[in-house]
């Protein structure tokens, strides 16, 4: 199943219903976990002849567990549009046959976990960019995916009716190289080496299609894979 999904993923991949938009800085060539020297030291290569490729190589794999494990490696910081706060939702009851509250949406859930921290909320009000009170909300990064919970007696305030009304900017990822989980180390350098020993049948740029990937890859891309749907 993961072979059969691999390419399509890169392309394609939906995870969340609404995408976070990264800074410029976040996933950039050279900002990821593993540095050249890594990697060729475990490629056990010594000569710089392929140092771009193997680069490019990097660039590749990283974006691809970031994107389909659906979380963030590094520390870095996203930007994420809501077009409304979360609202009542209204059922029939089957009892008195009237429209009813069927649940109430306190909470917002943050796509990239995990969530460090919110920078800032803000929503469009009468055609004026507004910042949200932080004391009506509360920030919980303890789980995945992180989230921004209304606080009691406390209520979303309502905005303009146009797309991307609610601004949420935040701080998300493991932390700096030193923090980011061994298993992801180990996936980007297992998906290099499989890229680099058989350049013949991979293009980075292409949809083409590649050698079946080693069974310690896939196992360990699945086993990071976070598969709750961010819907707020």
């Amino acid at each position: 199943m993961f072979e059969a999904n691999f390419y399509h993923a890169i392309y394609f991949n939906a995870r969340f219903m609404r995408q976070a938009l990264p800074s410029a800085s976040s996933g950039s060539s050279g900002n990821w976990p593993l540095s050249l020297d890594d990697v060729k030291a475990y490629l056990r290569v010594d000569a710089s002849d392929d140092d771009a490729v193997i680069s490019s190589l990097i660039d590749f794999a990283c974006d691809f567990i970031q994107r389909e494990t659906a979380q963030q490696m590094l520390t870095a910081t996203y930007t994420y549009y809501l077009d409304r706060f979360p609202v009542h939702e209204l059922g029939v009851s089957f009892i008195t046959g009237t429209m009813q509250v069927a649940s109430s949406r306190h909470e917002i859930r943050l796509p990239n976990p995990p969530l460090q921290s919110i920078t800032s909320i803000q929503y469009m009000s009468n055609g004026v960019l507004t910042t949200l009170d932080p004391t009506i909300y509360t920030v919980d990064a303890a789980g995945k995916p992180g989230r921004i919970v209304l606080n009691c007696g406390q209520s979303w305030p309502v905005t303009d009716g146009v797309a991307n009304a609610v601004k949420i900017v935040y701080v998300a990822g493991y932390g700096d190289a030193s923090t980011v989980p061994n298993m992801f180390k180990q996936a980007i350098k297992w998906f290099v080496a499989h890229c680099y020993e058989n350049r013949e049948a991979v293009t980075v740029d292409a949809r083409v299609a590649v050698q079946e990937l080693p069974w310690g890859l896939r196992a360990i891309v699945e086993s990071l894979m976070f598969r709750d749907a961010i819907c707020a």
